[in-house]
């Protein structure tokens, strides 16, 4: 079995400068991090964009991913479909079925990233931070987190 591989729209001009060390817009370590993130936002909109096979100019190898990593991904992955099998990473057609999830949801997320983080004025970061802070009162109304900026 090749390695397995998480793919990203590097075409899209937002994962270079929020991760670039040359950029003054950089907020992350790693495109892995900014991935992650793009999966949440994405699940949390539920927008679930299909990544095309041209778009697929960035990776990331899952074995990179921590287990806390991986279990985000399976929670958001239970959260959408009631098939407990794509949690089983040694079958190949499943671990592809749960890639190609989180890659949709990344693809979707991304996008409010773009327009949330980096279309408005002000720094990203404050930027962001914002965001998480509507994100947060969002789901607060909804009874579906109590406290999200406790986790940053």
């Amino acid at each position: 079995m090749a390695k397995p591989r998480l793919y990203y729209d590097k075409k899209k001009e937002i994962w270079d400068p929020l991760v670039s060390n040359e950029s003054e817009m950089s907020i992350f370590n790693s495109y892995k991090d900014l991935f992650l993130l793009a999966v949440c936002i994405g699940f949390a909109n539920d927008e679930r964009k299909p990544l095309t096979d041209s778009g697929k100019e960035g990776e990331i190898f899952w074995e990179y991913l921590s287990e806390e990593n991986k279990m985000a991904i399976d929670a958001i992955v239970l959260s959408t479909t009631s098939d407990l099998r794509l949690l089983i990473d040694s079958d190949e057609k499943f671990l592809k079925q749960k890639i190609d999830m989180a890659q949709e949801f990344a693809n979707g997320g991304i996008e409010i990233i773009k327009k949330e983080v980096l279309e408005q004025s002000g720094s990203p970061l404050d930027n962001l931070i914002s965001y998480i802070h509507k994100i947060s009162k969002k789901e607060k109304k909804k009874g579906y987190i109590e406290n999200i900026e406790d986790e940053f």
